[in-house]
């Protein structure tokens, strides 16, 4: 049976409704330590660096991993030394191979946009994949963007969500913009943006420019 929406509004009342996962009380704390801060996260460009299908993560030139901001992080795990909180960006990373192989099967020297991950979970992609694209606006509108997954989905998969494709549709970036590394690769030119949220961590009002995106749609 199809509910209309006059139907569900009857139904449900707000009183019903609650975030799967999280109490009111859970849910509060985690937005009172979340920093909120003006402003843009860093940028750095890489002259090199390796992706690898099924890692989360971008290597070095001699394969070690690096963390979310291009720098190489410690084989504990610990990826920035001088930050104990724990986020999803930094769980992944330690997750993905602490080295892979040089070896690799295509070499792209054209300048790029390290995306991230490419999550097709709602939420996650809202604040995880969207979450370096606040850099598109300082950079051409013809650059493409390279996203990493973790289960060697291809961009077919993610594509055929038509609220995928629309939400990255807002932003400009069509398929022909996207590059999803499924085999060993090299980058001599890579942009890699700072996330501009880190779920119960931080998000900087650069976050914004996601926002205003899906509002578009």
């Amino acid at each position: 049976m199809k509910l209309s929406n006059e139907s569900i509004r009857n139904k449900i009342n707000r009183g019903q409704l609650s975030f799967i996962g999280f109490d009111q009380k859970r849910l509060h704390k985690r937005l009172e330590r979340t920093q909120n801060i003006i402003g843009r996260p860093e940028r750095r460009t890489l002259n090199f660096a390796l992706a690898a299908k099924n890692s989360q993560c971008l290597h070095s030139e001699d394969g070690a991993r690096l963390d979310y901001t291009g720098r190489i992080i410690i084989p504990s795990g610990s990826l920035i030394p001088d930050d104990t909180k724990t986020t999803l960006f930094r769980k992944a990373y330690a997750y993905s191979p602490e080295r892979i192989s040089t070896d690799t099967e295509l070499e792209i020297h054209e300048p790029v946009v390290f995306g991230g991950a490419m999550i097709h979970h709602f939420g996650h992609f809202l604040t995880d994949t969207l979450s370096r694209l606040w850099i598109l606006r300082e950079l051409p509108p013809e650059i493409r963007i390279v996203f990493l997954t973790h289960a060697g989905q291809t961009l077919d998969f993610f594509l055929k969500r038509a609220w995928i494709r629309d939400t990255l549709s807002a932003f400009g970036i069509n398929h022909e913009r996207i590059i999803l590394v499924d085999r060993p690769t090299i980058f001599r030119n890579i942009i890699v943006p700072q996330p501009a949220i880190e779920h119960a961590f931080r998000i900087y009002s650069a976050y914004t420019t996601s926002y205003e995106c899906c509002r578009a749609i």
